[in-house]
């Protein structure tokens, strides 16, 4: 009974199943129901099968049918309507092999949605975990094999000239590619085909994410040749991204299909990543050797060919190789040094990467290229022009410490690795034995105009008489080259390969100098020259000059010149003929005076010397301002009146020649008097009596230090000189002036004042009377008096005794 009773209720359950079936398949198969199949027309048009019939797609193959339900009502896959997608709809290119028992085509043999899809193949339990894996797809999809069903030989890898497949990426899939859409392989991070493409929603025709940004998008993987820019990524890697001005596609790059986004450059430019020619899938197969894949498109860098840096022919034995061992043969002309992702020479870690570019092969104790820099000088590098006078037309580039353009001075300011100016000087033909051309690679042919970029202010020094082109002598630096090869500035500074701490160019002096001159370097800039058998032979500084290596006393200077030893550029500029040059010389040798003469201050006023001389700058304008006098010449000068700061006749630094002036007096009285006497300025003021005696006797220690006559003993009674400095500040007419008070019109440069109220009485009290008559009345020294005959000393002490009234 109760088998009959199942068998009688198969029947129905079994019709029950196929109706429900039925009814779940019509979701899609609408043309299933038995409502279209009448005569009456639908919502839906009748179509009688899921093949092409009629030029019309059967309703259930169709993309809308599809998109019913995966329009976010049942479940959100919009996106697989927007943007690009795999091709549809269109009969399969030669590039593809198509087995048709599992990918069938339209009965146009075009690919459509069911080519790839079909709702069968999903497995229950499978909808979320394997969504992206094989949901609907004709064959699982883990790691891009059905897209290798179609699409054969793309993992052959690069040796045939395909991007990398099957390879994982290291540290991990990027996150970005993630959020893309994009996964790896299914089991490790392996790269498959859905690495990079999206067959649904994506941007561009080959099925790639990104609109945009390509460099950006590769670098997700490829951080280690992320290129963005220069500096992002790999140091002197190629520039991506940016406006590409300084070069152009060559006609063979884009017949092989090179890309630009937006007139910018991009992985796309260089590479085919499917159909790549070489090992590094470039567009085209890279003559290495001769680089002519690099200057296809960098055509202005082709002169390096002709120059010491074409290793081809500089490094025959094929010592240098870059990172990846190879030399410049196998890496070829370009690729010794560079590489589309970074720079192919191993730099030392802590320098700045635009240094160390050069430093590689040019670097201090590298020993891999004969023209490895000696030193210990070069030129500053890595700092700012603060310091320097740019021009305001400045040509010359400026750097970041990577590389990027900046506002810092490196190697590439002044050197461009490519190209050919600057040929040194008597080269036969401007070529070396090797045929190059002899070139130190200068941005700017001329040593002085490439210098004058930066030091503006300095370059007034041509034409004058420190630029050496003008010398009378034959003059050669420390190299043995002439001003004709150097220019102007050469001629005194190196810029690599020099002495410390300027890299000067001149041979150091002869002659030993003290430790106060030689513990300052600064000094030998100018005693190099200014030495005998040199070129300044005629400005010899002479054998009493202003001392150096002392300090201005603090209450005679400013603070900052009384931390500063003296030195020869404490007053002068070595590149500044006057003060007020603003332009070059005028191209001949001329005879200076103090207001020219390389000096920092014109010095006529004595404006120089009262930097560190306040006080004795006081005779300015006085007395004894001589350059007002009519018989003195106002170019001379107010100190040089009387003293010169070089080849000076004593300790004072006197600067008149005292040989034949009075001979009978004392040396430190006629530095005084060889102005007051007849026919000099100071004859009014002559001394015409019989002066103060030259011995005195004094025992008073306070009196002689107030007059400046002790000599650190400070006991008993001590012989003195008396001379005319003993009571004359011959700088300042009256010590009251130095508080600002109003001076007596008897002060007359008086050490301690007017003599009416102090002075004569300071010395000799009561006694001042008897000893003013003495010295200072005719009458009491004429041959009539009995005093006429005596010793001077000895007829004031018998003087005295009587005005005391002793015996």
């Amino acid at each position: 009974m109760l088998w009959l009773l199942v068998v009688d209720l198969a029947p129905a359950r079994a019709a029950v199943l196929e109706e429900s079936s039925r009814r779940e398949c019509a979701v899609c198969h609408v043309m299933w129901m038995d409502e279209f199949k009448t005569g009456e027309e639908t919502l839906i048009p009748w179509v009688g099968h899921a093949a092409l019939m009629r030029g019309t797609y059967g309703v259930v193959s169709d993309e809308f049918m599809c998109y019913s339900c995966h329009d976010g009502y049942i479940a959100d896959s919009r996106y697989v309507w927007t943007g690009k997608r795999h091709t549809v709809f269109a009969e399969p290119s030669d590039d593809v092999t198509i087995d048709e028992r599992l990918f069938p085509l339209s009965a146009q043999n075009e690919i459509y949605c069911g080519t790839c899809h079909t709702v069968h193949s999903a497995e229950s339990g499978e909808m979320v975990e394997e969504l992206s894996y094989q949901l609907f797809l004709r064959m699982g999809n883990p790691n891009s094999e059905m897209c290798m069903a179609c699409h054969q030989e793309y993992d052959v890898g690069p040796g045939e000239g395909k991007h990398t497949v099957g390879k994982e990426v290291e540290p991990g899939f990027p996150p970005g590619l993630r959020e893309m859409r994009l996964r790896p392989g299914r089991d490790t991070d392996e790269v498959i085909c859905n690495s990079c493409h999206n067959v649904h929603g994506a941007r561009q025709d080959n099925l790639l994410p990104v609109e945009a940004g390509m460099a950006n998008f590769c670098g997700q993987c490829h951080e280690d040749q992320n290129i963005r820019q220069p500096g992002a990524g790999a140091f002197l890697a190629h520039t991506m991204d940016v406006p590409f001005a300084e070069a152009e596609l060559s006609p063979q790059l884009l017949a092989a299909g090179a890309q630009l986004e937006d007139d910018q450059l991009t992985c796309l430019s260089c590479h085919s990543i499917h159909q790549g020619q070489d090992e590094e899938v470039l567009l085209v197969q890279a003559d290495t050797m001769e680089s002519r894949f690099c200057l296809s498109c960098h055509d202005g860098k082709e002169a390096i060919k002709d120059t010491p840096h074409n290793l081809l022919i500089t490094d025959r034995e094929l010592r240098l190789v870059n990172l990846n061992e190879r030399n410049v043969r196998q890496a070829g002309l370009c690729g010794i040094c560079h590489g589309a992702h970074g720079w192919q020479q191993e730099m030392r870690r802590g320098e700045d990467p635009a240094l160390e570019a050069c430093n590689t092969c040019h670097g201090q104790g590298r020993q891999r290229l004969e023209m490895e820099l000696k030193g210990p000088y070069s030129h500053s590098v890595g700092v700012e022009l603060d310091a320097a006078s740019p021009r305001a037309d400045m040509t010359l580039p400026l750097f970041n410490h990577d590389f990027t353009p900046g506002e810092k001075i490196y190697c590439s300011t002044c050197h461009d690795s490519h190209q050919s100016l600057g040929q040194v000087y008597g080269a036969p033909g401007g070529r070396d034995e090797r045929g190059l051309i002899a070139t130190r690679f200068l941005r700017i042919e001329q040593y002085t105009d490439l210098c004058a970029q930066c030091h503006d202010d300095q370059m007034v020094v041509e034409g004058a008489n420190h630029d050496p082109r003008l010398f009378e002598l034959e003059y050669r630096n420390v190299r043995g080259e002439v001003p004709a090869m150097t220019g102007a500035c050469g001629a005194c500074h190196l810029m690599h390969e020099g002495p410390d701490p300027v890299g000067f160019a001149v041979a150091p002096p002869e002659r030993e100098y003290p430790e106060e001159i030689s513990r300052n370097p600064e000094n030998f800039y100018c005693l190099a020259c200014h030495e005998v058998d040199r070129v300044g032979r005629e400005k010899l500084v002479g054998e009493i000059s202003h001392p150096l290596g002392a300090r201005p006393a603090a209450s005679e200077s400013s603070a900052e010149l009384a931390e500063r030893e003296v030195t020869c550029l404490s007053c002068h500029d070595v590149h500044r003929w006057a003060p007020d040059q603003t332009g070059p010389g005028p191209g001949h040798l001329r005879d200076g005076d103090l207001s020219s003469s390389f000096l920092l201050v014109d010095n006529r006023r004595g404006e120089l010397c009262a930097d560190c001389h306040r006080t004795p700058a006081l005779v300015i304008d006085s007395d004894h301002d001589l350059s007002l006098h009519a018989r003195r010449a106002e170019e001379m000068g107010v100190c040089e009146q009387c003293h010169a700061t070089h080849n000076a006749h004593g300790d004072r630094l006197w600067g008149r020649d005292l040989a034949g002036v009075l001979p009978e007096e004392k040396a430190e009285n006629r530095l005084c008097l060889d102005c007051h006497r007849l026919g000099e300025p100071g004859e009014e003021s002559r001394v015409t009596l019989y002066r103060h005696p030259e011995q005195l006797l004094l025992s008073d220690p306070a009196l002689l230090a107030q007059l400046e006559l002790l000599n650190g003993e400070g006991r008993g009674e001590v012989e003195r000189k008396f001379v005319c400095a003993t009571c004359h500040d011959p700088h300042i007419w009256s010590r009251r002036l130095l508080a600002e008070e109003d001076a007596s019109p008897q002060a007359a440069f008086l050490r301690l004042g007017d003599p009416s109220q102090t002075f004569c009485a300071d010395c000799h009290g009561l006694e001042v009377r008897s000893k003013y008559l003495f010295y200072h009345e005719e009458k009491t020294r004429s041959e009539e008096s009995p005093y006429y005959a005596m010793d001077p000393v000895e007829a004031l002490r018998e003087l005295l005794r009587k005005f005391r009234g002793e015996k």
